[in-house]
């Protein structure tokens, strides 16, 4: 059953790859604008039905062949960009600090609080505040599982039984919470992508202290919301706390290793090299060397952790051994979706494609006259309609790569960055909305049928968050 399924979808994106470029081209598409359109859809098919890597692949080797590119153009259109390069660096970082048992360590402490016997509120907070902090540091996704076994863990001490009120509000909790997160900070790959694709059509860039600034309240007051979702609407029932202890449950922290110490320093060294140019510029502070760092690039200051990282040892083993994270660590389909689908972006937007003219020509009626606001909206709606459908990082090169056609002021462009690059990760309505929204999907704790009407309600309130607290702070930060 399931290769007769793997055969149809196959089929199905082959046939919108090779065979829809004998359709003819309205205006003002031309032909090879069409065998583009194609391609786009039959790649992006078949990373959403068969796989997230191969269609990539697949679409580079096609493009090749098209007048558009020849070898060299082509691969420095895909692997030769510098934003696939950076997610990579970001993803060996996050292995490492992961490994290390310093993330683990954070959320332990978290919950083992003394203060978290007081209320089960309180506890529940710390819990679930553990993966905010964290997250505005590493993609926490890396650590879903150990929040949903942390999440058994506490269901079975404490009596709760499997898909209650109780074990809902907790596997949403974790699920919403890690998707969303990860729209916190520009070293995040999603917003990563999408600040990338700015720099590379307009040559500015959006400092990734800049972006965090601007993106920590609304994800501040999205987990406050999802607090009072659980507390007023939610209403799981949390008499079964009266004795529960979570030090006895966890244990007490061992004192903390070298290899936690050594790469927590060398990942805050990374973190400053990020950050500080951003923060020099935002409050006037002209320090040459600052300014020669923020020149070398993001890549820079990951490249030098990842070094370091090799270099450091401790009992005779590096702090990361490159070879086993790369096997380990860096779940490389996501590189590979991110170089393929960027490289798509760029060949459907190409001016022989006609395409940019004809989407232009199409909606421009619609969008003709409307303020920066209702393009900040508009950006927010239409990046959380694609990402909640697909692919993540599909929703962020496109979605970006489209509204922008839209937008000639590059000022107005940079503020719809923003909501675009957050929106990337509001992705928790269906089980390929988002990698971890499909392992709620199959979590045994969670009752799976309530997890799209709450995802809804989630998508709704972080899309006012954005136009009632993000415009107004964008226009603070960015004007």
């Amino acid at each position: 059953m399931k290769d007769k399924k793997y055969w149809i979808n196959l089929i199905i994106g082959l046939a919108f790859v090779f065979l829809f470029r004998y359709l003819p081209a309205p205006e003002p598409l031309t032909p090879v604008g069409v065998q583009i359109i194609g391609l786009f859809i039959g790649t992006i098919y078949m990373i959403a039905t068969i796989h997230p890597a191969f269609p990539a692949f697949l679409a580079i080797t096609i493009l090749i062949t098209t007048p558009l590119y020849n070898f060299k153009t082509a691969f420095a259109s895909s692997f030769g960009s510098w934003v696939p390069i950076f997610v990579m660096s970001i993803l060996f970082l996050s292995h490492a600090l992961v490994k290390s048992g310093l993330v683990k360590r954070i959320t332990i402490w978290f919950m083992t609080r003394e203060i978290a016997k007081k209320s089960p509120w309180i506890f529940l907070s710390l819990f679930f505040g553990s993966i905010f902090v964290l997250g505005f540091f590493i993609d926490v996704f890396a650590l879903q599982a150990f929040y949903f076994s942390s999440v058994a863990m506490i269901c079975t001490e404490l009596g709760y039984e499997k898909k209650s009120k109780f074990a809902n509000a907790m596997i949403l909790g974790v699920t919403f919470l890690i998707v969303t997160i990860g729209a916190s900070t520009g070293f995040q790959p999603h917003v990563a992508i999408v600040l990338g694709l700015y720099n590379t059509i307009t040559g500015s860039t959006i400092g990734l202290f800049e972006y965090s600034a601007w993106s920590f309240i609304p994800l501040l007051l999205l987990f406050v919301s999802f607090m009072l979702i659980i507390k007023f609407i939610m209403r799981p029932d949390l008499s079964n706390f009266k004795s529960f202890d979570a030090t006895k449950m966890l244990g007490e922290l061992p004192p903390m290793s070298k290899q936690e110490k050594y790469t927590g320093i060398i990942y805050l060294i990374v973190v400053l090299g990020w950050f500080l140019p951003g923060f020099a510029k935002m409050i006037g502070w002209n320090s040459e060397i600052i300014k020669t760092i923020g020149s070398y690039s993001l890549v820079w200051p990951a490249f030098v952790g990842m070094i370091l990282l090799s270099i450091v040892r401790v009992k005779g083993e590096p702090l990361m051994d490159i070879t086993k994270a790369a096997k380990e660590g860096v779940p490389w389909h996501i590189v590979f979706l991110i170089v393929g689908n960027m490289f798509l972006a760029d060949a459907l937007t190409n001016e022989a494609t006609g395409f940019t003219a004809f989407f232009t020509q199409t909606l421009e009626p619609l969008t003709q006259g409307a303020s920066p606001v209702m393009l900040f909206f508009f950006g927010a709606l239409f990046t959380m309609i694609l990402t909640n459908i697909g692919s993540n990082s599909i929703a962020g090169i496109i979605g970006f790569q489209l509204v922008a056609l839209l937008i000639n002021d590059p000022q107005v462009l940079m503020l719809v960055a923003l909501p675009v690059a957050f929106a990337t990760r509001i992705a928790v309505m269906l089980p390929s909305s988002f990698v971890g929204t499909g392992m709620a999907y199959g979590n045994e704790w969670v009752d799976a049928k309530k997890i799209l009407p709450y995802g809804f309600l989630f998508v709704v309130v972080a899309l006012s968050i954005l136009m009632v607290v993000g415009w107004p702070l964008a226009n603070l930060i960015f004007n």
